[in-house]
């Protein structure tokens, strides 16, 4: 699989979008995401994107420690699509006048059959089913975060006429560990912080670890 470029987009003083490169506009237009391409997204505050007051309250907390001299912060996480796992690296880095860059590189992309739950186009109805938007887990019927796979037979979601909506946020397990990066000068700044690790066996899924290790 050839390899993806970097996405990279900088955020002013007020956390307003001001510049994204030419490789956001493509994974945008690849991934059906049209309102964030440019021109239309610049000006716009970042927060005008994310729904989750966690995650919000948590990239706030990380973006205070970067303007306070703690720079750059990586971290990993998931970005998976239908048929891919994607782990991905954040890198946020201070620029002048309290603006940030923001650089997110691909580490690993593994094929895999297609999770339609994930597919945009399916229909979808009132019920909502919560995600991690960072390690991509969900949660059994008993409220174990599992990888989707792993899940799916156990919710007999596919027994019901429509899928149902996914609303994204972030599972404990991730918010303990992203808040200790936050708090850990020497941690956030190794790029040894990550969450979503890619399931060695979708068999284990369930046990998959939350840390991953990429050299700096």
């Amino acid at each position: 699989m050839p390899e993806e470029p970097d996405v990279a987009y900088t955020l002013d003083a007020s956390d307003a979008i001001i510049a994204v490169n030419d490789a956001w506009v493509a994974f945008a237009a690849a991934n059906d995401g049209v309102p964030l391409l440019a021109p239309a997204i610049l000006g716009r505050s970042l927060w005008d994107f994310i729904a989750d007051r966690t995650t919000i309250l948590l990239y706030r907390r990380i973006f205070e420690r970067v303007r306070e001299g703690i720079s750059p912060v990586r971290f990993t996480f998931r970005c998976d699509a239908p048929a891919l796992r994607r782990l991905l690296e954040m890198s946020i880095v201070m620029q002048p006048e309290g603006a940030l860059q923001v650089v997110v590189r691909s580490v690993r992309v593994e094929d895999r059959p297609a999770v339609l739950l994930l597919d945009p186009a399916e229909k979808r109805s009132d019920a909502v089913l919560r995600m991690c938007g960072w390690c991509k887990r969900i949660p059994d019927p008993d409220g174990r975060w599992m990888e989707i796979e792993a899940a799916l037979p156990l919710l007999a979601l596919f027994d019901q006429t429509a899928l149902p909506a996914i609303s994204h946020g972030i599972c404990e397990e991730c918010h303990r560990v992203m808040m200790e990066a936050a708090d850990d000068p020497v941690s956030a700044a190794s790029g040894r912080i990550g969450v979503g690790a890619l399931p060695v066996g979708i068999v284990n899924a369930s046990a998959v670890t939350n840390a991953v290790e990429i050299p700096p």
